[in-house]
């Protein structure tokens, strides 16, 4: 970068007018001089004036790129110019493509797509390069280091390919590695829209990444603005919330139907009370009889006799112990031996149901009681779904 020049002398260079000292050559040879009279002139011309040192110079073919933008086939023209140039550092030439990829991020613009293919290339071969480093650490190694920490290292200066690389990072963090919707993750850990606002999104998702590299997530906070397109997409969770927990509420009821109903025809139980008496029974204990009052439809009523006598109804205990009846008697009745079997039922039914609707099932909780606030979660809970960052794959919980 060339020093700074008063508005006169850049004047007088696109006027042709004398340049008080400054030779020409000096002057084109000066890639802030240049840009200064780009940025004026508005010509793209005056990049054929740029000595060739200039034109090699990859802060300077980002500016052209920036500048020029709505000039796609000069900006196609600038960029593969620079790319075939056998003179630029090759890190140079991918922080182009990068570059360029970023800046039309839009489906539109086909021409590009071979930047950006190249440049996820480039990413995917650094990462496995890193992954085959970080195999060969120590774990003691491994603690103080991870695969974001080794591209800061590597890439110190380079703010673009930091950039692109926390973001593809983030992206496989919460887009493609995630077994669950985006949805169904801020759900998990907030009962409320208040408790998310109140906890922050930014904040959240910087708790969230941080299980996955610490150093990605420092790396975040100093640049928010890597984030902004997933706290829109928590904006439209938090639009659809009430949307959102009816039609799970809706879905988990229909699960429990579909399991009660499956199970009787495959039992070949039969009773003598109304089929939907029987799931209230069963939820009402757990404090759902509200929720399945609301979305029992009266498609699913129709499927089932109505008004049948609840032949076993005295029977019924929400304490009951399944070894208990037969207690005083070694050869029970039929009425009892019935008993039994409805009192089974409604015990999976309910075990069923608490499953369901578990505000933990998507992953293996540590403490029922426990609080979902981030703050308040332990290590062991923070990923819905746990990564093996060195070998770049799943791992089973293999704990449910």
């Amino acid at each position: 970068m060339g020093k700074k020049y008063n508005s006169k002398i850049i004047f007088d260079y696109i006027v042709g007018n004398d340049l008080d000292g400054y030779s020409i050559d000096e002057l084109e040879n000066d890639s802030n001089f240049m840009m200064d009279v780009i940025k004026i002139t508005r010509d793209k011309r005056m990049h054929n004036l740029c000595s060739d040192d200039i034109k090699k110079n990859c802060t300077f073919v980002e500016f052209l790129i920036s500048f020029f933008k709505d000039d796609l086939d000069f900006i196609i023209s600038i960029a593969d110019n620079y790319i075939q140039n056998p003179d630029v550092d090759d890190v140079d030439k991918e922080e182009i493509k990068i570059f360029i990829g970023n800046f039309y991020d839009n489906d539109k613009y086909s021409a590009l797509e071979k930047y950006k293919v190249s440049s996820y290339s480039f990413y995917n071969s650094v990462v496995n390069d890193c992954y085959s480093v970080i195999r060969k650490m120590s774990d003691s190694e491994r603690e103080s280091c991870s695969l974001f920490r080794i591209i800061e290292l590597t890439f110190f200066d380079r703010k673009v390919i930091k950039d692109y690389f926390a973001k593809n990072m983030v992206y496989e963090c919460l887009c493609e590695n995630l077994e669950c919707r985006f949805a169904d993750l801020i759900h998990y850990y907030f009962n409320e829209v208040s408790d998310l606002e109140s906890y922050g999104e930014t904040k959240f998702l910087l708790f969230y990444l941080s299980s996955s590299d610490r150093f990605l997530r420092d790396y975040l906070s100093v640049y928010p603005n890597l984030l902004e397109s997933y706290c829109k997409d928590i904006e439209k969770v938090k639009k659809d919330w009430n949307n959102y927990n009816n039609r799970l509420n809706f879905d988990r009821v229909q699960q429990v139907i579909d399991y009660a109903s499956e199970y009787l025809r495959n039992e070949c139980l039969s009773f003598y009370t109304d089929f939907f008496d029987i799931i209230l029974d069963a939820v009402t204990p757990l404090g759902l009889k509200s929720v399945f009052d609301r979305y029992i439809s009266l498609e699913d009523e129709q499927m089932i006799e109505d008004d049948n006598t609840d032949l076993f109804s005295e029977y019924f205990d929400d304490n009951f112990d399944n070894d208990s009846i037969f207690e005083c008697n070694s050869q029970p009745t039929e009425e009892e031996k019935k008993s039994f079997e409805y009192l089974s039922f409604i015990n999976k039914i309910r075990n069923f149901t608490k499953k369901i609707f578990s505000k933990n099932r998507l992953i293996n909780p540590v403490n029922e009681e426990e609080s979902n606030s981030p703050d308040k979660v332990d290590k062991g809970r923070r990923k819905v779904i746990q990564y093996d960052f060195i070998n770049r794959c799943p791992i089973d919980d293999n704990d449910d």
